[in-house]
């Protein structure tokens, strides 16, 4: 396949550039300019550094992605009862997901309607019986984000069904919550594609939910997928972690026609922990899945502004087979706690380099750069995305 990518080169970019050998009577005072030829897949050209600080291009990829595509927003354990509710900012957008009295999760803007107060408190996870706005007092029925009161307002002074709350689709699959601005996105199952067969194989509906993990990351989230799209940083960044896995056998696949999404696989030198036994599968626009032997993390890569992005993990683990209960509770927090360990300290060498990244790519020195073809695929795959979604 490979192959083929490779015959399918179709641009030449001529670079000039300095040579500092000193020919043809050429003094150190004045090198010669050699032009030189270097030959380069338009294919697998970066995306232009103006795309990860640009505003325009921040406000076009709200408009485009992030207000039309699924997100994967929650738990569904986490709004286990009528009045749970989780908030959360994506992108700008102040939503939020809440269990109306007839047990169904609904979701809406998280904005009053009358002067644009939130409703509930921003990013939080909690109950409220009442979809009441504090700051003049508006009611809203959370079955349907009909207003139902408005102080101070006479009947003819509004005309409540004119003011509901701006809804959002909800659609759930396997333990988690997923979802959509947009009233006509096709289903979640259509988004999904494949991945629900790629993770069937897991009992995710039985791993036990144990801890979260936050990382506010100053770089831009395109950023931040650039480098989890590749292992080709490993032997270099992640020194452990390259002691666990086989990168020279790193792979990524990536599918376009039945879903858009990646998975990952390494072969595992040793210690299950980073070991893939399972996968590591990313899914379009800013969401993975990682499988491991011991359970799962559930990632969001959530952009908070154009330069500035949070990662959010949900850790779980399979329920042990241990009998005796002393024994499995070690085990267990064991692996948690060597998970997190472990997780700390690769988040840490990806922020780092996200950062210098990052700032380079404002510096006004570099434009763009090359793919690697076989190493950097999963790159290349996301990139390709974003250009097809914007229309660059």
């Amino acid at each position: 396949m490979l192959h083929h990518v490779v015959t399918r080169f179709r641009r030449v970019f001529c670079l000039k550039i300095k040579s500092h050998n000193f020919i043809d009577g050429a003094s150190k005072s004045n090198p010669i300019t050699v032009s030189r030829k270097i030959h380069i897949s338009s294919q697998f050209e970066t995306l232009p550094a103006q795309l990860y600080s640009d505003d325009k291009i921040y406000q076009k990829e709200r408009k485009e992605i992030f207000s039309k595509e699924w997100q994967l927003f929650c738990l569904q354990s986490q709004c286990s009862k009528p009045g749970d509710y989780v908030s959360m900012t994506v992108a700008g957008f102040p939503l939020l997901v809440i269990k109306d009295k007839a047990n169904i999760l609904q979701g809406f803007q998280n904005v009053c309607r009358h002067r644009a107060n939130q409703l509930l408190p921003s990013d939080d996870t909690g109950h409220c019986d009442l979809l009441r706005c504090k700051y003049h007092g508006w009611v809203y029925d959370a079955s349907d984000g009909n207003l139902k009161v408005a102080p101070g307002f006479g009947k003819e002074e509004i005309n409540k069904s004119d003011f509901p709350l701006f809804k959002l689709k909800v659609e759930t699959w396997r333990g988690l919550v997923f979802v959509n601005m947009d009233e006509k996105a096709a289903p979640l199952k259509n988004f999904l594609g494949r991945v629900a067969d790629e993770s069937s194989k897991f009992e995710m509906e039985n791993y036990i939910y144990k801890t979260d993990l936050t990382r506010d990351i100053d770089c831009n989230w395109k950023t931040y997928i650039d480098n989890y799209q590749e292992g080709y940083h490993i032997p270099t960044i992640h020194p452990e972690l390259n002691r666990m896995i086989d990168c020279k056998k790193y792979k990524v696949e990536n599918e376009e026609t039945n879903g858009r999404f990646s998975i990952h696989s390494a072969p595992t030198r040793q210690n299950p922990i980073s070991g893939n036994e399972g996968l590591w599968l990313w899914m379009w626009p800013n969401c993975a899945l990682n499988f491991y032997s011991w359970g799962m993390s559930v990632e969001k890569i959530i952009p908070l502004s154009r330069r500035k992005t949070r990662l959010h993990l949900n850790v779980f683990v399979r329920p042990s087979h241990i009998q005796n209960k002393e024994e499995a509770d070690r085990e267990e927090k064991k692996l948690i706690d060597d998970f997190l360990r472990f997780e700390h300290l690769v988040i840490e060498e990806d922020v780092q380099v996200c950062l210098n990244v990052q700032r380079n790519l404002e510096a006004g020195v570099y434009n763009t750069g090359i793919l690697n073809p076989s190493q950097e695929n999963g790159v290349h795959f996301f990139q390709k995305l974003v250009r097809n979604t914007l229309k660059l």
